[in-house]
């Protein structure tokens, strides 16, 4: 996506509308900062609040789509920070930490930022799911979208309880000699998270894309396949890896 960037800008410069779903872990627009979770969050940050009203949640009881079958979380637990001129439609928590916003570009085009799982799935146990996504792609169509022109505010970015923004590596080979763990990244802000950030990291010798392991993969490496990645991206790669299965390697497929 971010060899894109220059053409989705021009996409908005167009007057054209985005809806994302998910963490920018490398933001795709200028002006957008990197996800930033809530830290340590305990029942009561994850409450969902409206800030300002919006079209896509018209007659919606928030409380339905704040859990998925009782279980907090799920629909967000941080924001992709706001930029200057966004206008935050919900909230996370006693200090609505802005889960949801829509920016007006002063260059052209909206963009919706949902900052958890797809919001079209949200709501199932109650079947809200189906309505959800139709007003998406409603929204996304030219719909109506701030039902006013006065806004409610939240707080400064550094006045909520996010955790600081992480520094991503991106693929990398640290050189080791000897058997390595080489992880196949797909590039999904989750991959990125858990792969590329500080907490875990260190685990991993070389971070490549599935594509590359042709060229990376060494008969005593273990190569380790995280959850969610697309099959079809690993099927093109079968061969490479049963090359290092038959001389002895190791793959963790999860």
């Amino acid at each position: 996506m971010l060899a894109l960037k220059d053409a989705l800008a021009s996409f908005l410069d167009h007057g054209g509308r985005w809806f994302i779903n998910g963490h920018m872990a490398r933001p795709l627009v200028d002006g957008i900062g990197q996800y930033r979770s809530i830290v340590a969050p305990k029942r009561q940050n994850l409450d969902l609040s409206s800030i300002n009203p919006h079209s896509l949640y018209d007659g919606i009881d928030l409380k339905k789509i704040e859990t998925n079958r009782g279980v907090a979380g799920f629909y967000g637990r941080g924001c992709n920070p706001p930029p200057e001129g966004a206008v935050a439609v919900n909230g996370l928590g006693p200090t609505q930490v802005p889960v949801d916003w829509v920016w007006a570009r002063p260059r052209g085009g909206r963009f919706f930022s949902h900052a958890g799982n797809d919001l079209g799935t949200i709501g199932l146990e109650w079947n809200l799911a189906p309505d959800l996504t139709r007003r998406i792609i409603n929204w996304a169509n030219g719909g109506s979208c701030l039902s006013s022109n006065c806004f409610a505010l939240t707080l400064p970015l550094e006045d909520l309880p996010l955790t600081r923004a992480e520094s991503y590596g991106g693929a990398r080979d640290t050189g080791r000699v000897g058997p390595r763990i080489v992880a196949s990244s797909s590039g999904t802000y989750y991959h990125i998270h858990s792969l590329e950030g500080s907490a875990y990291t260190g685990i991993f010798d070389v971070i490549c894309a599935p594509e590359d392991l042709v060229n990376v993969l060494r008969p005593q490496d273990i190569l380790w396949v995280p959850c969610r990645t697309p099959a079809q991206r690993m099927i093109k790669q079968r061969a490479v890896i049963a090359r290092q299965l038959d001389a002895g390697g190791t793959v963790i497929a999860l």
